[in-house]
């Protein structure tokens, strides 16, 4: 389990982190969000041991970070957003040093384990600086497992990847799951919904929710959206009166026909009250389309949210 407490970080005049804290489970996998310099990368930091929080405390397991280092390092793997690789090393040779510094010793099938699931075998003896960087990238994925951490911290881990080499680390973040937790910031929020059960958002250096992808979208994104196609843009105007309707945006389709998206924090199922009303002002709907809120939805409401 990872527990984070009231964490404060300045930079000078600038209040990078606030207050911030939050607590991960084992083998849960937690999305970390929030727009660019919202802090995200620092409280990272913070948790990997790499950066002293002014203050505040993390434990690992019942272990301080700051206090218990020496014992805490080995539990942690920590993949920075452009990947820490010696570039005249071999990508074989990288990985076992990695583990010499952390396990102390040398086990070459903990090496092999870790070469395979990041699908390295064919590249093991080439140098790390004449890789591309979707390779270095996943060599620095392999460097956080040689040691196997009880904790997988990954900073835009697929940044740089093709699709292909984005499906390898979803599996692979889904695989340590099952015995460990990750901590998953990324700014592509399809790859946070496909992987993530827990979520923080964090922005302006300040936590601004945390909990289960369900509460997310149940409590903070609202119940649900529907798209609308209609023949009257005036369609957006009737329908703002409805009880649970949040936001309303009208684009235009084609000739004759309009794109209405409306925004729901009702749980029932709003499309007969919706066709009931359109029909009762003569507007004319050839779809109503009911959809689950996103991540993108989530994210864009919280953070505009707090910008007001």
């Amino acid at each position: 389990m990872l527990n984070a407490q009231r964490l404060s970080k300045r930079f000078g005049m600038i209040q990078a982190v606030n207050d911030v804290g939050f607590t991960i489970e084992s083998g849960t996998v937690c999305g970390f969000l929030g727009p660019n310099g919202a802090g995200k990368t620092t409280t990272l930091r913070m948790i990997a041991g790499l950066l002293m929080p002014d203050s505040g405390s993390i434990s690992i397991d019942g272990l301080d970070v700051q206090k218990d280092w020496r014992l805490v390092r080995r539990r942690i793997g920590y993949l920075p957003e452009s990947a820490p690789c010696y570039p005249e090393m071999r990508v074989q040779e990288y990985l076992e040093f990695r583990a010499r510094v952390f396990m102390g010793r040398l086990d070459r099938a903990v090496i092999d384990r870790s070469l395979e699931a990041c699908q390295l075998g064919p590249v093991r003896r080439r140098l790390v600086g004449q890789l591309s960087k979707g390779y270095r990238q996943r060599v620095g994925l392999a460097a956080t497992l040689v040691h196997a951490p009880d904790v997988l911290i990954l900073d835009e881990p697929t940044v740089g990847l093709d699709p292909n080499q984005v499906m390898i680390v979803r599996d692979l973040v889904k695989e340590f799951s099952s015995g460990g937790t990750v901590l998953f910031s990324s700014h592509l929020l399809g790859e946070i919904e496909a992987v993530c059960d827990h979520l923080v958002l964090v922005d302006q250096g300040r936590l601004i929710a945390s909990g289960p992808v369900e509460w997310f979208r149940k409590h903070v994104a609202g119940s649900g959206q529907y798209q609308l196609e209609v023949d009257d843009p005036s369609a957006a105007r009737c329908l703002g009166g409805i009880e649970g309707i949040g936001s309303i945006q009208v684009d235009q389709v084609e000739e004759g026909w309009h794109t209405i998206m409306i925004y729901s924090e009702h749980e029932d199922d709003l499309r007969e009250t919706i066709a009931r009303r359109l029909a009762s002002e003569g507007i004319l709907a050839r779809q109503i389309v009911r959809s689950e809120p996103s991540l993108e939805m989530l994210f864009q409401n919280l953070t505009s949210r707090d910008a007001r």
